[in-house]
Formats: structure tokens, sequence, C-alpha cells
């Protein structure tokens, strides 16, 4: 595919999931593309860094068998974590930190592509880690999210200023197309808070939106950005429902999330979401995530009491729900923030200074970093 803007890769994907998710026809917002510019390569040459064996590949270039966990410091350091082998690659330095990321649809692990509080965006490859933009604002402390299009060529992330808008940034040629928020007779955006994007449909034409607010109650709500109508709407299966604790499936045709005590499901074809599975009374779904390669749902079931420790996790079955097998081994202060394939779970534990990031498989550990405050950025093939 060429171009900003990709074509779908069937039309019925397009329909079904509109149709699914109750896109009604709304007055169109008009894209300003704002900047061409490019940056330039990363700074510096990247070096191997020290590790229990010698690093394999090139410095900067990862040849080994992989996949990769890709990650950056609070210093600015970017490395690359080849899992198989459990070796180091220093990839390069950025500008600043990585913005705060949100919950992401699973990528298909050809890119990492990141914001910085400087307002650039990067993208990480097996070739390397380069300046991709530079973005078209005035506030970078506004930047919030970001989540890779299946395909590996653009990237989408939100500002959550007075004015917030969607940016969609192409990863080959940096150009940037703010799409501003505009009010509609179809547009039907949550009061006074920003929607930050966390993934993207399958033919990379609808891109999947949560709310995100400072503030007492939550706001309920999946959104739907159409970049060919150029407008959000609401999923009306979600209109009631708190879906911060979503999962989007890999190839963006079906959505899972925790509705307290429910996991519910909404899939292609269909205009109302089914409840998979409930669980007792006094435990919530916490946290949910699909593997990279679909064939696995990881749940945290918590406690319903804020000061409650109780916190179980398992491997499900993605089309009932069911439970599989339990998850040992994570350590109370973890967060599951990826499932890779192979069962690899990759968390991140501790907070700030003391921040850790982590790999299990069947409950044995492997630490990744245990200084830097690293921030998990995605993975490669």
């Amino acid at each position: 595919m060429t171009g900003d803007h990709e074509r779908p890769r069937s039309w019925w994907n397009i329909v079904a999931l509109i149709a699914t998710l109750g896109l009604t026809a709304v007055v169109a917002v008009v894209a300003v593309t704002r900047s061409d510019r490019v940056g330039p390569e990363a700074e510096g040459s990247p070096t191997a860094t020290a590790s229990p064996s010698p690093s394999p590949t090139a410095p900067g270039k990862l040849a080994g068998r992989g996949p990769y966990i890709v990650y950056a410091t609070a210093s600015g350091e970017v490395f690359a974590y080849d899992t198989a082998v459990k070796v180091w690659v220093a990839m390069g330095n950025v500008d600043a930190p990585s913005v705060r990321q949100h919950i992401r649809q699973p990528s298909s692990g050809l890119v990492a592509a990141f914001a910085t509080e400087a307002g650039t965006v990067w993208r990480v490859d097996r070739e390397g880690l380069a300046r991709v933009a530079l973005l078209p604002l005035s506030d970078p402390s506004t930047l919030e999210g970001g989540t890779v299009s299946r395909d590996g060529r653009r990237f989408a992330i939100a500002t959550t200023g007075r004015d917030p808008e969607l940016m969609i940034v192409n990863l080959g040629n940096g150009r940037t197309s703010a799409l501003p928020r505009r009010t509609g007779s179809g547009n039907r955006y949550p009061e006074d808070t920003p929607l930050v994007p966390v993934g993207w449909s399958l033919g990379g034409s609808l891109v999947y939106q949560l709310p995100i607010c400072s503030c007492p109650e939550e706001t309920p709500g999946l959104y739907l950005y159409d970049l060919a109508a150029e407008q959000s709407t609401l999923v009306d299966a979600t209109a009631r429902e708190i879906v911060d604790r979503v999962a989007i499936s890999p190839d963006g045709q079906e959505v899972v999330w925790g509705d307290g005590q429910s996991l519910r499901k909404l899939a292609a074809g269909r205009r109302s979401a089914s409840v998979l599975r409930r669980i007792p009374r006094g435990r919530i779904f916490s946290n949910v995530r699909w593997s990279t390669d679909g064939a696995s749902l990881l749940l945290a079931i918590a406690s319903a009491d804020p000061d409650g420790e109780d916190t179980t996790l398992e491997l499900a079955d993605p089309e009932s729900g069911d439970q599989r097998r339990e998850v040992t081994g994570i350590p109370e202060d973890g967060f599951s923030v990826a499932l890779l394939p192979g069962r690899l779970i990759i968390v991140e534990a501790g907070v700030d200074a003391e921040r850790r990031l982590l790999t299990f498989i069947d409950g044995r550990e492997s630490v990744v970093a245990g200084e830097g405050s690293p921030v998990f950025l995605g993975w490669l093939r």
C-alpha cells in the first residue's frame, strides 16, 4: 500500500465493522496536514550494552531470533531485549522520556513507535532506531497514548489540551495529519473528555479511542474514528459501559472488556455485546490483554474492595472466556502490559525510580531491566 491513508484490505471489513459498532452518518470534519517534516536519524551511534552474553548482532541492528522487547529508560536510552538468548542491544538515545502510555491493541511486531515529551515521534524496527517526525503542536505535555497500525506504516496519538485532536503520523515519511475535534449532528464526543487512540481496524480505516479523564467519575464508552469519513462516533453497545479494561483482537475485529463482574465481547456482524463469563460478587475483572497471536486472553481478577490485594491471573479462551490455566509468579506490584506468542507475559512492576520490566513464562521470571525506570514501548518479531 502507498500514500498517507492506506486502502482497506476488504470492503466487507469496513462495512461489517461499521455496521457492528453502530456508526451513523455525521458531518465530516476537515483533516489538516500540518507538517511534512522528517527528523534526522537517531542521535549518536548505538552500541551494544553489557549483557549476560555478547550481542550476536551489529550495534543498533537486530538479527537475532527474537522476539525482542523494546523499552526506554528515563534518561532516554532505548534498548531491544532478545528474549530467546537474553541479550540486550542498545538502539540509541531519544530526546526525552516517552509520553504516557495507555492500553493498546497488540501490534503485529513489525515496528514499535512512540512519541516523547519533546513532541517527536520515533520508530524502532530490526534496522534500528530513527526519529520520524516533529509533531505540529505548541505544548507537547498534552500528548498521550500512541498505537501503531497493523501494517506498521502509521502511528496514532492524541493531544488532550483545550482543543484535543487525533494525530496520524506516516512512519515512512513523517507526514502528520492533525484531525481536530468538531461537533456535529453525528459526532457524539464525551463532554470535556479527550479521546486517546488505543488500536486500529484490520484495514486501517478505523481507529479505536478511549475517553480519559482525571476526574472522580470515569467516562463510559468506546469510540471509533473513521479516517475516510473523518468523524468520531460512540460505539452504541458501550454507551453505558466503562471500558478502560479493554482488549482488542489482533485483527481489530473484536473487542473484549471487563465490566465489573462480567467479561463482555463485541464482534463484527453484531450490534450488541455478549457476556462471555461472569465471576462471583466481590470480584472484578481488573485487567484484560489479548495475545498478539490471537490465541489467548490474559485476565486479572481482583477484589472489588480497593484495599484488597487478592489478585489472580489466568489465561483464558478468547471465544468462551473460560479459564485454561492459572498464571503464577507475577509480583503483587506487577501489571501486565502484553502477552506475546508462547505465553510470554511482559510485566511492569513498581513505580517511578523503583520500576522494573520483567518477563514470565509458566511462572519463570526473567528481569529485562531493573534500573532506569524502564517503560515498555512494544515488541519486534
